[in-house]
């Protein structure tokens, strides 16, 4: 039980979605990702679940994107993350 404790006290670092789940937007020709964004079907899910809230967002510091099997690790920017309320309608 003290681990499971001391997993919550740390707070979120990383998270992991699939990549069928994620908006990707790339920068032209230098092939930076400038922004990733959840798609609205997982956005509410994960709203509902209470797995990224905007008090949370900021603590996230690795976004594992899974496909076929693999992941790729990606370091965030917490300064940079943006939460906004998925659109229930």
């Amino acid at each position: 039980m003290e681990a499971v404790v001391e997993r919550e006290a740390k707070g979120m670092k990383e998270i992991a979605i699939q990549e069928k789940d994620l908006t990707l937007q790339w920068r032209g020709n230098t092939g930076k990702l400038v922004k990733v964004r959840l798609k609205n079907t997982r956005a509410m899910e994960m709203w509902y679940n209470k797995q990224i809230t905007e008090e949370n967002i900021q603590e996230i510091t690795t976004l594992n994107i899974i496909k076929n099997g693999k992941s790729l690790a990606l370091e965030v920017y917490p300064e940079k993350s943006i939460y906004v309320k998925p659109n229930l309608g």
